[in-house]
């Protein structure tokens, strides 16, 4: 009986060094700097559209009846580029191979990051709300949607995900399109 409690110890305690001895693994330093305009810059391939009934998501529906996966049911899908240009240009590019695309497109298209806790003074570039998308024509403001971020990813994912959501008269919205793009 002592002999079993003394090889348990021994057991134990070579245990405990092997834990204790192996190497120490670095984690990511978690949040930091976060610059947004440099995150949406550049081009983009739409990946996924998905649609959303806000209804179901407010009731808490099951998933399968939150969500609906357009991308298989619209054939061109993927086919959908989005450039997002230093410049402040805005070009979707084959919009209309894919009817599940409702993103605007057009010429003269633009965007800015928009705050609207702070729409008076500058635009803190980590605390954007949301993608404001405008249109220009000689120099005057003549159309502009509001275009959400569905989720948030870091730089180093390479993803951009844009929401557009169907409000009623109202505003409040009743069915919502994420589209998942990858960098290009």
């Amino acid at each position: 009986m002592l002999q079993s409690i003394i090889k348990g110890m021994v057991f134990v305690a070579v245990l405990a060094m092997a834990i204790s001895c192996r190497p120490k693994t670095d984690f990511p330093e978690a949040g930091g700097d976060y610059n947004t305009p440099d995150a949406v810059k550049g081009n983009w391939k739409l990946q996924s559209v998905i649609q959303i009934d806000e209804g179901a998501v407010s009731k808490n529906f099951p998933d399968k009846a939150k969500f609906l996966d357009l991308t298989p049911m619209f054939a061109g899908t993927t086919n959908v580029r989005l450039a997002i240009n230093g410049d402040s240009s805005f070009v979707l590019t084959n919009p209309d191979s894919s009817a599940a695309v409702m993103l605007p497109s057009g010429a003269n298209m633009r965007w800015r990051l928009v705050d609207p806790t702070n729409l008076a003074g500058q635009l803190p570039i980590n605390q954007a709300r949301y993608l404001q998308i405008y249109r220009r024509d000689n120099g005057v403001e003549v159309e502009s949607y509001k275009v959400n971020f569905g989720v948030s990813y870091r730089v180093a994912a390479n993803k951009l995900a844009l929401r557009v959501s169907r409000r009623t008269s109202d505003g409040t919205p009743y069915t919502s399109y994420d589209y998942n793009f990858v960098r290009n």
